[in-house]
């Protein structure tokens, strides 16, 4: 049976691959939607590398060697309702990310709603990102929650797509995130061809390091969170970003 066959549960007013006027299609639109049809892809690790708290790869675009791209996958030793809760916290994210400025949540109609960003600028970008984006969120069961979301405008942004599957297995609950963007660069084309994917994969680790602490040590503060995720960070700021050179929207073996 198809994973989205399982994954539907029927109840959501507004069906993940749900098509919404006004909002910007990518090229990575519909193959998001393909790969809920598929789950889970094959080729991504059970549990945790040995020498990493976080497995991530990117993703290439086949015309556009900027428009990043990433696959990543993190293990928490938390119930699966603790971690969606944080999760589910958008105003709360800015307290653990010093690059966010601010976070709202607007427009909600039942498991649909929009959520407004703004980003302090990077070194490719000469102003801070602000941009809304469209979520979708369904409980297939206890032991899943899923959430698809879609760029509707943006200031330094074209496109953005994205999906995040949590899974409780064996009192581990398992996140898999497929996150795509691209920005508007301009003349910084060139400068940021590499510089854009590192820390953009600096970005999702940190985010997927940040939730992790977050929801394994509910006593910490989040100033403890944001320096033993800084600390861990460093282990990946050294590591080039790694490539899948192939990755079937189809659900057959990455490699």
């Amino acid at each position: 049976m198809a994973w989205f066959c399982a994954l539907s549960s029927h109840a959501a007013v507004h069906p993940l691959t749900e098509t919404m006027e006004g909002l910007k299609d990518s090229y990575y639109t519909p193959k998001i939607k393909e790969i809920m049809t598929h789950w889970p892809p094959k080729g991504i690790p059970t549990s945790p590398p040995p020498d990493s708290l976080v497995w991530e790869r990117g993703l290439r675009h086949p015309e556009n060697d900027t428009y990043v791209g990433a696959i990543h996958r993190v293990w928490i030793k938390a119930p699966i309702k603790t971690v969606t809760a944080i999760l589910d916290n958008f105003e709360d994210y800015p307290s653990r990310a010093e690059n966010l400025k601010h976070v709202k949540v607007k427009d909600r109609d039942e498991n649909r709603f929009t959520t407004s960003w703004e980003i302090k600028s990077v070194t490719f970008l000469a102003s801070n990102t602000r941009y809304d984006s469209v979520y979708w969120t369904d409980e297939p069961n206890a032991h899943m929650k899923v959430y698809r979301y879609q760029l509707k405008k943006g200031n330094n942004l074209n496109h953005a797509d994205g999906l995040v599957v949590i899974e409780e297995k064996h009192g581990i609950t398992q996140l898999t995130g497929l996150d795509f963007f691209d920005a508007q660069l301009g003349i910084a084309k060139g400068l940021a061809r590499t510089r854009i994917w590192i820390d953009s994969f600096n970005g999702y680790v940190r985010g997927d390091l940040g939730l992790k602490l977050k929801a394994e040590n509910p006593e910490w503060t989040n100033a403890q969170i944001i320096e033993k995720t800084e600390e861990l960070l460093k282990k990946f700021q050294a590591k080039p970003v790694e490539y899948l050179e192939s990755f079937s929207w189809e659900g057959t073996p990455a490699h």
